[in-house]
């Protein structure tokens, strides 16, 4: 499942990737990690 979602930086051949969710992920985790840093989060 993970590698059809495109949580895997590694795909195998034999899978077709239909969506690339691992860059959203990161965005979100950075947009968090972000929002701590500035003291927004948990007020946002």
């Amino acid at each position: 499942m993970h590698d059809l979602l495109g949580l895997n930086e590694k795909v195998p051949s034999f899978v077709k990737k239909y969506a690339d969710l691992a860059a959203t992920v990161r965005g979100a985790f950075a947009a968090y990690v972000k929002e701590v840093a500035d003291g927004t989060f948990p007020n946002s």
